[in-house]
């Protein structure tokens, strides 16, 4: 299995997935026709990031972050929203490990919703912290 490796984290690739990273994101994809897994990531200078500051930079309303499904992926603990808009199917992440941040993105067709999703939920399960594995040397 591949990985690609980041600054702040690394993710093993489904087979036949490839990664390229631009200024602001990495992008994952399959094929052309394929949905697209993005992700972000930032540090925070002081101290860890708490489930209150997690909460916080998902910008959802109550309502909406009543929707929200919490658990582990990988090293990072976090938040997931899943939605469709207009034809567009959307599954979000707002992910943390100690100071690490990471925001993720995949979006498909919505007809083409079930199509990738165990690649994807292997993908970021398979999420690892830089700085976890520096402190376990």
């Amino acid at each position: 299995m591949k990985m690609y490796t980041a600054s702040l984290w690394e993710i093993d690739l489904a087979k036949g997935w490839t990664a390229d990273s631009d200024d602001d994101c990495v992008t994952i994809i399959k094929s052309d026709e394929s949905g697209a897994l993005q992700l972000s990531s930032y540090q925070k200078q002081d101290g860890i990031i708490s489930r209150a500051e997690l909460l916080e930079v998902t910008d959802c309303d109550t309502e909406t972050q009543q929707l929200l499904r919490e658990k582990t992926w990988g090293d990072f603990t976090g938040f997931q929203l899943a939605f469709s808009e207009e034809d567009t199917f959307w599954s979000k992440w707002w992910l943390a490990d100690e100071q690490t941040l990471l925001f993720v993105t995949y979006n498909c067709d919505l007809k083409r919703k079930d199509d990738e999703k165990e690649e994807i939920h292997h993908m970021v399960g398979s999420l690892r912290s830089k700085g976890r594995a520096k402190r376990c040397e």
